[in-house]
C-alpha cells in the first residue's frame, strides 16, 4: 500500500513539473547569492535581470578597451564583443531550477558568466594579430574573461616568451669623450645601459646609478653623460623637470645642449616621461666615443631643437700687481674668453606638420676673465694696454690669484683630504661669485629680470659654500692643524 502511495506522489510531482506554466518560472525570483558577471541578481525576476544586465553592458561598452604593457599600448573598440543574454539567462535557469532532488529548496550562491562572442575579424584585432611578437591567443583569452565578468577595460598586452620586440630608435647622440676618467665613465655607462623609463615616470640621473663613495668626485664624467642624455630627452616627449647648465661651454656639446650633474652640490638631471609607453636607454662606450640611444615604440610626433638669440658676453679684465714687472709692461696670467647667452627652443611636429614651438631654457655661460700681471707703479686704463695673449697662457711664471685659505695652510696639511675639500669649496665659491657678478652686470645692461630666480639660487649656493668652508676650518682647529689666530686672520677673507 505504501509503495502505491509513493508511486502516486511521484507521478503527481512529475505532472506538476511538466505542466507548470513557463511564465510561473519566469516570474519566480532568484535565490540568495545569485550573480551574473559579479552582478547580484538575487530576489530579482527574469525581466528585472534582463533590464539590469542591458544597462550594465551598455555602460561597459561605452569605453574602449585598452591593452598595454611597459613598452606599448593600443585601443580596441569594445564592440568587438557581443553579448548573448538569452543564452546567459538559460544557463542561469538551468543552474537554479528545481529538480526531483531539490524540489523544496533552490540552489544558492549560483554565479554565471555572461555569454560573449569576439569578432576576431575586426580591424583592431587583426592589426594586433599581425604582430608576431604578441601572444595573441593569451590576449583573446584575457579579453573573453574580462568581458564575461564586465571587468576592468584596461588589460595587459602579453608578449611571447623570448620574443624579439621591435623597439625603434627614437633619438641618437654620439659624443667624443674628453680628457676624463675612462674607468669612472665606463662604470656609469654600465649602470645606465639598458635602463627602462616607465610610462609617466620620473628619471633621475643620480638616483638611477649606485655610485661608490670613491666616485663622488666624478662630476666631469657625470656631466658628460648627462649632456648626452639631455640631448636625447629633448628629441622626445620628455618634460625637463630639473637641469643645470654648465657654467662654461664644454667642447663636446652644442651651445645650450648640455647639463651639469654634481652629487656634492645636488645638481641633478631629472625628466618626466610624458608618454603612455616606456623607453629604454642604450649606451655604448667604444673607441673614445659614447653613443647613446633612446628606444621605444614609434610615435607620430617628432621634435627639433633650435638655439636662437645668441649673444656674446665680453670678459672682464682683472689686474694683479707685482714689483718684478716693469712699468708699462704686463704679463698674461689667464687668457680671457667670451661668455655666451642663448635661448633654446623645441619645435613639435605631427606627421611632419609643424604644431608649436616652446622655450626650453635661457642659458648663460660664464666668460673667462682676462687676468694681467702689471707693475704697481702703473696707472691702469683698460684701453691703454695692447694685450698680446700668448698661446700658452698657463706659463711656469704665472702667478695664482691670492687670498685662497687653502694655499696658506701649512705644507704638511696640503696632502690631506681636508685640504683637497677646502680647495674644492673655495674654487666653487669663486666660480659662483664670478658668475653672479657677470649675471648682475648682464641684467643691468639688458634689464632682464627673468634672471632674478637664478640670483637667489646662486646666492644660496654661495652661502652654503661659506658655511662648509667654516666647518672645515673648525675641523682643522680641532685637530690642532691650525690655531684660532689663523682662523681670525682669515675670517674676513671668507665672510
Amino acid at each position: 500500500m505504501n509503495i502505491k502511495k509513493n508511486y502516486y506522489f511521484l507521478l503527481s510531482l512529475i505532472i506538476v513539473l511538466v505542466i507548470l506554466p513557463s511564465n510561473a518560472l519566469a516570474a519566480s525570483k532568484m535565490p540568495q547569492g545569485t550573480k551574473i558577471a559579479n552582478i547580484s541578481v538575487q530576489n530579482k525576476t527574469e525581466s528585472e535581470i534582463r533590464d539590469l544586465l542591458e544597462t550594465e553592458i551598455a555602460i561597459w561598452l561605452a569605453n574602449d578597451i585598452t591593452i598595454e604593457n611597459e613598452f606599448e599600448s593600443a585601443m580596441i573598440n569594445s564592440h568587438v564583443i557581443s553579448f548573448d543574454l538569452d543564452a546567459t539567462l538559460n544557463e542561469l535557469h538551468n543552474k537554479t531550477k528545481r529538480t526531483l532532488f531539490n524540489f523544496f529548496t533552490k540552489p544558492k550562491n549560483i554565479q554565471v558568466p555572461l555569454h560573449v562572442d569576439i569578432d576576431e575579424n575586426h580591424a583592431d584585432l587583426v592589426q594586433i594579430k599581425n604582430k608576431e611578437y604578441i601572444d595573441y591567443e593569451q590576449l583573446i583569452d584575457t579579453l573573453r574573461i574580462t568581458a564575461e565578468h564586465l571587468g576592468d577595460t584596461t588589460i595587459p598586452l602579453p608578449y611571447k616568451d623570448d620574443a624579439d620586440i621591435p623597439l625603434e630608435t627614437i633619438a641618437n647622440v654620439k659624443l667624443k669623450v674628453p680628457g676624463i676618467s675612462k674607468a669612472t665613465l665606463e662604470y656609469i655607462v654600465n649602470e645606465l645601459d639598458g635602463y627602462t623609463i616607465e610610462p609617466n615616470e620620473l628619471f633621475s640621473f643620480l638616483q638611477s646609478i649606485e655610485t661608490p663613495e670613491k666616485l663622488l668626485q666624478s662630476r666631469d664624467e657625470s656631466s658628460f653623460l648627462a649632456t648626452a642624455l639631455y640631448a636625447l630627452f629633448l628629441q622626445a616627449d620628455f618634460e625637463i623637470v630639473e637641469r643645470f647648465p654648465q657654467l662654461t661651454i664644454p667642447a663636446y656639446s652644442e651651445h645650450g645642449i648640455n647639463a651639469e650633474v654634481n652629487k656634492r652640490e645636488n645638481k641633478n638631471l631629472i625628466v618626466l616621461n610624458n608618454n603612455d609607453s616606456a623607453y629604454e636607454l642604450t649606451i655604448n662606450y667604444e673607441n673614445d666615443f659614447v653613443e647613446a640611444s633612446l628606444k621605444g615604440t614609434k610615435s607620430n610626433f617628432t621634435y627639433e631643437i633650435n638655439v636662437k638669440n645668441e649673444k656674446e658676453i665680453k670678459p672682464r679684465t682683472i689686474y694683479r700687481y707685482s714689483k718684478r714687472i716693469k712699468p708699462g709692461e704686463h704679463e698674461v696670467i689667464q687668457a680671457g674668453e667670451n661668455g655666451l647667452k642663448v635661448d633654446v627652443y623645441r619645435s613639435v611636429y605631427e606627421d611632419g606638420v609643424f604644431i608649436e614651438e616652446k622655450l626650453v631654457s635661457k642659458d648663460l655661460y660664464l666668460p673667462t676673465p682676462l687676468i694681467l700681471l702689471v707693475s704697481p707703479d702703473d696707472e691702469i686704463e683698460e684701453e691703454s694696454l695692447e694685450i698680446d695673449v700668448p698661446d700658452d697662457s698657463e706659463s711656469t711664471d704665472s702667478v695664482p690669484i691670492p687670498n685662497y685659505i687653502a694655499d696658506e695652510l701649512p705644507n704638511d696639511v696640503k696632502d690631506t683630504v681636508v685640504y683637497e675639500q677646502l680647495k674644492y669649496l673655495e674654487d666653487m665659491q669663486r666660480s659662483y661669485e664670478t658668475f653672479l657678478e657677470n649675471l648682475l652686470e648682464l641684467t643691468v645692461i639688458d634689464q632682464d629680470m627673468e634672471n632674478l630666480n637664478l640670483f637667489i639660487i646662486l646666492q644660496e649656493r654661495i652661502d652654503k659654500l661659506e658655511r662648509d668652508i667654516h666647518q672645515l676650518i673648525d675641523e682643522l682647529i680641532k685637530q690642532d692643524i691650525v690655531d684660532d689666530d689663523f682662523f681670525e686672520q682669515r675670517k674676513d677673507g671668507v665672510d
